[in-house]
């Protein structure tokens, strides 16, 4: 399966410095999996955000919600930076969105109901 596509490649010709953008493909915690897919809050069945770069699986993989596309951006890196130090830079990014989305406070409560209260949320008895 995909993990990165990149979308934008901007060098700065001011200073070299790279700003790179791109897709993250992650894995949906099973608890933020709709069964309706109609409902998966980040992958909507018709998924296709960018031309080409991915296969018929993995395109059907976010349509069921399996998989979650997450835009990402570098912002300025520093001109000194290697090829292989800005790959990492990158690989640190897609572990931390992909950590975040494990944490998620959505996990296990999506298309449940709640009222707002005063110290935050709570789960209608």
């Amino acid at each position: 399966m995909l993990d990165i596509i990149v979308t934008r490649d901007f060098v700065s010709p001011a200073n070299n410095s790279h700003n790179i953008s791109g897709v993250f493909f992650l894995t949906t915690p099973a608890p933020l999996v709709s069964v309706d897919a109609t409902r998966v809050p980040f992958a909507p069945p018709q998924s296709a955000s960018f031309p080409g770069g991915y296969t018929a699986v993995e395109l059907a993989a976010l349509q069921a919600g399996t998989i979650t596309q997450q835009t990402f951006d570098t912002g300025a890196l520093d001109p000194s930076m290697t090829k292989v130090q800005i790959g990492q830079t990158i690989k640190n990014m897609l572990d931390a969105a992909q950590t975040a989305l494990n944490s998620s406070p959505v996990g296990g409560r999506f298309g449940k109901a709640y009222h707002d209260t005063v110290n935050g949320w709570t789960v209608p008895t």
